[in-house]
């Protein structure tokens, strides 16, 4: 029994699926996912709906979720659509709208309950997880970034394990100029660009809790 965190996988399904390989994930472990499944890639609502029905993994709602929810509620101006498209969501409306009407009913009711942050405890030590930034206010926990400098450890939140940042933009990269998961004060960033076409040697990173081992595809 083994708990994983991974995030901003972007519709690649293809490196999604390599790194459960690797991993050996099964189903006496845990995964949790910080958001941003959805756009930018190849598949991703078949990426979606095997999250959504794999009861083992936890998907915690990234920018891109919300961009999705709300480009997809008729309630909103015709803009908010063409705004989540324009940033990365042409590919997933066209295969969501593909979808019968039942399907895309619970895809939607799944995404509207996403939470944006969970506290969870591992071995004894304390994690939180969020997409953007940690914070009382849900805008900042999807939108804004964690800055390389700051000192976390003082919101006494445990370790806080984010997203959304590619880690290039803190010049975390191995010799290889592969991306890697950032660790800084208080927290650890684990978007190494895989949802990125633009970013040279990006990577699909995941992180095991238990004994902080990373896994890299």
């Amino acid at each position: 029994m083994s708990v994983y965190c991974v995030s901003d996988i972007h519709g690649d399904l293809e490196r999604f699926d390599k790194l459960l390989e690797k991993i050996s994930f099964s189903e006496e472990d845990t995964m949790y996912v910080i958001g941003d499944v959805v756009d930018r890639g190849k598949e991703p609502i078949k990426l979606l709906i095997k999250i959504m029905e794999t009861p083992n993994i936890t998907l915690l709602e990234g920018n891109h979720e919300e961009m999705m929810s709300l480009g997809l509620d008729p309630i909103h101006e015709k803009r908010i659509l063409h705004i989540w498209q324009w940033n990365g969501g042409e590919n997933t409306f066209r295969q969501f709208i593909r979808l019968e009407k039942e399907q895309r009913e619970k895809i939607l009711d799944y995404i509207n309950d996403l939470p944006d942050y969970m506290e969870i405890t591992v071995g004894g030590k304390r994690f939180y997880l969020v997409h953007g930034c940690p914070s009382d206010d849900h805008r900042t926990r999807i939108w804004e970034r964690v800055e390389k400098e700051e000192d976390y450890t003082e919101l006494n939140l445990g370790t806080i394990i984010f997203g959304h940042t590619p880690t290039i933009m803190y010049m975390d990269v191995d010799k290889n100029d592969h991306l890697r998961i950032f660790h800084g004060k208080g927290v650890i960033g684990i978007d190494c660009g895989c949802g990125h076409s633009m970013i040279e040697n990006r990577r699909l990173a995941c992180i095991r809790l238990d004994d902080m081992k990373e896994y890299y595809v």
